[in-house]
């Protein structure tokens, strides 16, 4: 039984649901769904659609202008990218090991076997693949963004050995880039352009110039989320399940890098750099190192520095909090994103759980409760996605994708506050479907 505190939010439940359905029905929203397919299958599931995200999966392995040999490519000319296939595969692993369906055991037999071909090069994923005249050609780049696919593979059984998870991600951390700073790059080259170049020349591939821009050697970019969080969250994984000294050393290096090249004296992860107007600290990039900090104390080794950094940022965003009780998308920004509110609410979850102080279980709960009361449209039966310092609504678009994210606190609720059951425990289950990286 759901306490009364919670239940004006838990009745929104089902309404929720089915907006995020109705809206996944129709086709243009196809190629958001198969990019997103991680985000869909456990929240939707976990509200009784887990028949209507498998029915849709077939249907779309069948018949999808977005899946050509069982990956995702929203591109031209035969041109794949590895690391947009994480939440496609994250999802095709998600519904192979909760529903029965044998159309999508062999789509991920297809996936894993394509994507060996596609992307695998001396035991290291390549960002980008060509697929010409029925052979791939990998291009030699590595981007850490691959870290989320590294994280997946680690899920699957003896069978996929040909995607050794556990060599690809010791590979992922021999470069000189990593060696210097401890942190990645936007891209690591261990090819050249002129390559590139040469195949685009021979066989006349019309290349966007978002791709020529992202594989430019000579400009490297560094961000703490997506290209280093993924990463570091995979290498948490691959500590929690091995002994290796390899694997446990190179954590203590990304920690550190973390704290000399991405977190302010004040408790802020930003983009470097950090002392000029320029760095960027919008909360995305924040919770997921908080996250990661606390993972890696609970699963890995209780360093009290790493439980200490992660009340550390936690405490600096809980101090720019609005009187709404809601969070500001950035630091310097007067508005609350809607993807960002339950993510951040859960990571005061967990530090609560690791600490056991009560205000980090009251933040959690009323950033909950401020969500549901201030993001939700009584017309729209959904939440939506920025609302000011005020309270008042600034942007009443409906994204099926954040709405559908937004059903993890219902799980939080439901199963953890009032249930029985942790985010950190032996049951992998819960943490498994509250993780953001």
């Amino acid at each position: 039984m759901v306490s009364t505190g919670f239940q004006d939010m838990i009745d929104k439940k089902e309404l929720i649901g089915k907006l995020v359905i109705n809206i996944l029905e129709k086709n243009n929203w196809n190629e958001n769904f198969i990019r997103n397919l991680d985000d869909y299958a456990p929240t939707l599931s976990y509200l009784g659609h887990g028949d209507f995200v498998t029915k849709k999966v077939e249907n779309l392995i069948s018949n999808s202008e977005f899946i050509s040999h069982g990956l995702y490519s929203r591109d031209l000319n035969n041109i794949f990218v590895s690391w947009k296939n994480d939440e496609w595969l994250g999802g095709l692993i998600y519904l192979d090991n909760n529903f029965f369906s044998e159309k999508i055991s062999t789509a991920l037999d297809s996936f894993l076997e394509s994507f060996s071909n596609a992307f695998l090069k001396n035991d290291k994923i390549c960002s980008f693949s060509f697929f010409i005249n029925g052979k791939w050609h990998p291009y030699p780049s590595f981007s850490p963004r691959c870290g989320v696919i590294i994280e997946e593979l680690s899920k699957l059984d003896k069978r996929y050995q040909k995607l050794n998870w556990e060599i690809l991600l010791k590979k992922s951390f021999e470069n000189e880039y990593f060696e210097k700073k401890g942190i990645f790059p936007n891209e690591t080259f261990f090819g050249n352009l002129s390559f590139f170049n040469n195949i685009s020349d021979i066989f006349n591939i019309s290349v966007p110039g978002y791709y020529i821009k992202k594989m430019t050697p000579g400009r490297k970019i560094y961000t703490p989320a997506k290209e280093n969080s993924s990463l570091l969250h995979a290498l948490i994984t691959g500590c929690k399940t091995s002994d290796s000294s390899f694997l446990h050393s190179k954590l203590n290096d990304f920690t550190e890098g973390y704290v000399k090249n991405f977190i302010t004296q004040d408790g802020f992860v930003g983009t470097p750099p950090l002392e000029t107007k320029s760095g960027k600290f919008s909360l995305s990039i924040n919770h997921p190192i908080i996250d990661a900090f606390c993972d890696a104390y609970y699963f890995v080794k209780k360093n009290q520095k790493w439980l200490d950094l992660a009340e550390k940022l936690a405490n600096s965003w809980e101090e720019i909090r609005f009187p709404t009780n809601l969070f500001p998308k950035s630091k310097n920004q007067d508005f609350s994103w809607l993807d960002d509110q339950i993510d951040i609410a859960i990571s005061f979850g967990r530090l609560y759980e690791l600490t056991g102080k009560e205000r980090y279980l009251d933040v959690a709960k009323t950033t909950i409760k401020s969500t549901f009361d201030k993001h939700y449209i009584e017309s729209k039966q959904g939440l939506v996605e920025k609302v000011g310092r005020d309270g008042k609504v600034i942007d009443s678009s409906i994204h099926p994708k954040y709405n559908a994210l937004a059903i993890k606190a219902f799980i939080f609720i439901e199963e953890v506050i009032e249930g029985n059951k942790k985010i950190y425990s032996d049951d992998s289950e819960i943490h498994e479907i509250l993780k953001d990286r």
